[in-house]
């Protein structure tokens, strides 16, 4: 894992939870493949610790490194389904609560 990217995406609040980040150059836009340490998760619907992991979904969050090239943060965002009320949902985005 690269250290400079950390910094220059300004993650460096996130970087002992960090499992994976890749970049590479598709089509003159810079993808940066993320995905964080799973993490202790309850049902949000019945607060249950039960879960089972489902999958991972790719969420797209577009990012301005820079001014001159587009870039996309690639985000592997999990989805669980509880094993008591059998609900689905997806572990939340911790880079929502950036400022």
């Amino acid at each position: 894992m690269s250290y400079d990217t950390i910094n220059i995406l300004h993650l460096e609040q996130f970087k002992s939870k960090i499992e994976l980040l890749e970049t590479r150059l598709e089509r003159n836009v810079l993808i940066i493949e993320l995905k964080f340490y799973k993490q202790q998760i309850l049902c949000p619907i019945c607060g249950s610790a039960h879960i089972r992991f489902l999958e991972y979904k790719y969420k797209k969050i577009i990012h301005s490194i820079s001014t001159h090239e587009k870039s996309v943060i690639r985000w592997h965002m999990r989805r669980y389904q509880c094993k008591l009320c059998k609900k689905t949902f997806s572990e939340s985005n911790p880079l929502s609560r950036l400022k």
